[in-house]
């Protein structure tokens, strides 16, 4: 079984932005996502660190939050096999 150091929080976070097929800014976050302001904070370099999302568009200086961050092939990898189990196609 593989452990997997992801917070209740950020998990669903990763499952609420990989149906999201495109990219994402933080401010498309703050403003959909029930915690988004404090997932911001810390998660998104978790999430980014870990490799689950990626910076896709360096934003322009001085333009708030015009940053896009994406998920990687990890990140959607993860959220199938987290769809699988809940399903019932996969073992935990």
């Amino acid at each position: 079984m593989h452990e997997y150091n992801l917070t209740r929080t950020e998990l669903l976070f990763l499952i609420f932005i990989a149906d999201r097929k495109k990219s994402f800014t933080k401010r498309y976050v703050r403003d959909r996502y029930p915690t988004g302001g404090k997932l911001l904070d810390k998660g998104l370099r978790k999430l980014m660190k870990e490799d689950y999302i990626f910076l896709f568009e360096k934003g322009y200086f001085g333009k708030l939050d015009s940053s896009k961050y994406r998920v990687t092939n990890k990140g959607k990898r993860f959220v199938e096999r987290f769809y699988d189990v809940l399903e019932g196609k996969r073992e935990l």
